[in-house]
């Protein structure tokens, strides 16, 4: 019986085949002697007669054989043969079990969710495996926290794992998930393998493989078969909100801000949408906005923040079939003025006999704070002048930015703190003028090991004293963040420079933005560490220019403070599952951080300092961000005040595009030899059969027995003599003889 079963699914029936012996007892039965009878005159046609009973017997013997051969073939057929699989090994199935908890998983399909239907078809076919089978479970995008995966002949266990996972608001990597489940399967001893895969076959989560499609691959493919249910649908029909873009001069207090929510309709048809505004919980506007398939579209909302400190927001359409990424959250921090130091070599009270409007701060301190002596009326700019002598009782981390005005001496000491506060993301802004010596600035700004500003200082350019010789702006980098609002408004035609310091850009990370008819810069830029620097080759004073008097110095000088005061080391949103790294300085030593997630539960991470005093960063990493919403942190420096900020967590909307994948995408990211792409129970069903079976021939016995019988009925007709008529009629009686 062992024997057969490797060839038939029902041997038993087998036993049907001794039917064969049926039709050959009937002819047996059924077979009469006719007598033997001599007539004179037949004689002469014995041996005919014979030669056509011989040829007679031998087609009663082929019908015969055709008769029996349509019993035995029947119950062949009966016991459902088969053609043992190659692979097909005696022993328990090890199956890995891929399940796709990406985003996209979390549209509805007629009232269920797809993860819903994948975790069903999952938990029916681990019911069929067989008591001695084992199994494992391994998600596209598992918790954080979640042990490595390993086979375990413990099903319900898999079970329970299968019934508690939860999609997530990443993007899936089937290739990468399918690796790891072939990787585990290659650890165990057991021949029989098999990777089953349930996912809505997304097409972005499939595009992850990275090779050559379809049968390019086969010949270096893995042989465990991976078959993929699909539990999604062709319907693409879904919206979502794909970035959030905060646009303001400042994030100050009363400072108006503008909002876009980038909206995205990837279904086949139009679709209306009602996008709010929501800061701090609260719907704050609405508007509806009508969405065209495939085309981008911007929800703008102003806003005017009235009150300081850290805001969440957030930008939210309708619930559709997929509301994971009906909204995108946001965090903005929001300051009661930006505090700027104002240095020079004077020091106020040493000048209070000056004339005021020959000060080298004066119209700086005005262009910066213009509503100074205003109660009511605050500037977003808050300025504060010292002198050098006095800076050193300064924390310059309490400043945005950092003025050097016509200094004529910056010590050695003085220099590392200003690097080292534009390291950790501050601003620095430096005026020339007539105590500026070249030379000292070369030494000290310039220094080729540690340039804060790479450039080559030379002589002085012009005459402060002959106002009617000067040089107009020849060219502004409009495209350069910091210039471009101006573009268009020619507000830098009718500056007059009389006088600058010659400077060549010499650093790749510094640029000249604004450049003289003569070719020399007027302003230059660098960037260094996570801070900015930039300088202005002519004074602060009318001395050696009119811009302090020009309608551009005032916009000009706040854009500057803008933008040299935003840190480009923190980002604000991050996609599900990223990193987010917190720098610090690298004496502050190992730092604890607090972190609350969108839920309230806090979590600590402790940075890693650089080793032995060694160059380098003060890292803590926030690795635990699988939920979407708002972030804070609150970290704790040795011999710092406390620090703090917040960050928003955002889906991944590479899954918002419902779009399925190809057969050719899903073999190549399954890059198996044998691959399946099924869509009910039934079709996986006769696939298995198929991979632990073989190849079934029921159907083709059937056919056999089929064309057999029909041919017997042909043959069987041919062999039959025609009866004339009146021997018909002669044996029912109807036929009279005539007297002679």
């Amino acid at each position: 019986m062992g024997f057969l079963l490797q060839f038939f699914m029902n041997p038993l029936f087998l036993i049907g085949a001794s039917s064969a012996s049926i039709p050959i007892v009937i002819h047996l039965i059924h077979r009469r002697k006719a007598p033997k009878v001599l007539f004179s005159t037949l004689r002469f046609l014995r041996v005919s007669n014979e030669r056509t009973a011989r040829r007679q017997h031998l087609q009663d013997i082929l019908l015969l054989l055709l008769r029996a051969m349509i019993c035995a073939l029947l119950a062949v057929a009966l016991a459902r043969p088969f053609i043992p699989a190659s692979n097909a090994l005696q022993g328990p199935v090890v199956a890995a079990f891929v399940l796709d908890n990406s985003l996209s998983m979390a549209a509805m399909d007629e009232g269920h969710a797809r993860f819903f239907t994948a975790k069903e078809f999952a938990v029916d076919v681990l019911r069929g495996l067989g008591e001695k089978a084992s199994a494992v479970l391994v998600l596209t995008n598992p918790p954080k926290d979640q042990p490595e995966p390993a086979p375990t002949s413990d099903l319900s266990k898999v079970e329970r794992d299968i019934a508690g996972s939860e999609v997530s608001a990443g993007k899936g990597n089937l290739a990468d998930a399918i690796v790891t489940a072939r990787k585990i399967l290659d650890e165990v001893p057991e021949p029989n393998k098999e990777i089953f895969v349930f996912s809505d076959l997304q097409k972005n989560s499939w595009l992850a493989a990275g090779g050559q499609a379809g049968d390019n691959r086969r010949e270096k493919a893995s042989k465990i078969p991976v078959l993929v249910m699909n539990c999604g649908s062709p319907d693409r029909a879904n919206a979502a909100v794909t970035d959030v873009v905060i646009r303001t001069r400042s994030r100050v207090e009363g400072e108006p801000v503008t909002i876009e929510g980038r909206l995205m309709n990837f279904g086949p048809s139009a679709v209306s949408q009602r996008v709010t505004l929501y800061i701090d919980g609260q719907p704050r506007d609405r508007r509806n906005v009508m969405l065209a398939p495939g085309v981008p579209t911007v929800a703008s909302f102003g806003y005017v923040f009235s009150q300081p400190g850290f805001h969440r927001g957030m930008i939210a359409i309708e619930d559709d079939r997929l509301k994971t990424d009906n909204v995108r959250s946001f965090s903005i921090n929001v300051q009661q003025q930006l505090k700027v130091l104002v240095v020079t070599d004077l020091n106020p009270r040493e000048d209070e006999t000056a004339i005021s409007f020959l000060d080298d701060t004066f119209y700086l301190l005005r262009a910066l704070d213009p509503l100074q002596g205003l109660a009511d009326i605050r500037s977003p700019i808050r300025p504060a002048r010292v002198s050098v002598d006095e800076l050193q009782h300064e924390k310059l981390s309490a400043y945005k930015a950092i003025y050097l005005v016509n200094l004529s001496q910056i010590s050695t000491e003085l220099a590392d703190q200003l690097k080292s506060y534009v390291r950790d993301g501050g601003g620095l802004v430096v005026f020339a003028g007539e105590r500026a010596d070249p030379k000292l600035y070369s030494q000290v700004l310039a220094d080729p090991s540690d340039a804060l500003m790479p450039v080559e200082f030379g002589g002085l350019l012009g005459n402060a004293d002959d106002h009617t010789r000067f040089r107009r702006v020849a060219e502004v980098d409009y495209s350069h963040r910091l210039l471009a609002r101006f573009k268009g408004e020619g507000i830098f035609g009718d500056v007059r420079v009389y006088q600058n310091i010659a400077a060549k850009v010499a650093g790749k990370s510094a640029s000249a933005l604004i450049s003289l008819g003569d070719g020399s810069p007027l302003l230059i830029e660098n960037s260094f560490g996570n801070g900015k620097v930039l300088m202005f080759t002519s004074s602060a004073t009318v001395d050696w220019s009119n811009l302090p008097i020009r309608q551009a110095y005032l916009p000009l000088l706040h854009e500057i403070t803008y933008y040299v005061s935003r840190k480009e080391s923190m980002k604000e949103s991050y996609l599900v599952g990223s990193a987010v790294r917190l720098n610090f300085p690298a004496a502050a030593g190992i730092v604890p951080v607090e972190v609350t997630d969108p839920s309230g539960r806090v979590v600590e991470v402790r940075s890693q300092p650089p080793v032995d005093s060694a160059p380098g960063t003060n890292t803590a990493t926030i690795d635990r961000t699988s939920q979407p919403g708002i972030y804070t942190w609150r970290a704790s420096a040795a011999r710092q005040e406390a620090l703090d900020g917040s960050f928003a967590v955002n889906p991944d909307t590479a899954e918002s595009d419902l779009l399925q994948a190809g057969d050719a995408d899903v073999y190549a990211a399954s890059d198996s030899q044998k691959v399946f792409v099924v869509a009910t129970m039934q079709e996986l069903d006769e696939k298995l059969k198929g991979l632990r079976e073989g190849f079934p021939l029921i159907d083709y016995f059937f056919l056999i027995v089929l064309g057999i019988a029909v041919f017997e009925c042909f043959f069987s007709n041919w062999l039959t003599p025609d009866v004339p008529q009146d021997v018909k009629k002669s044996k029912l009686g109807l036929v009279s003889t005539q007297a002679g």
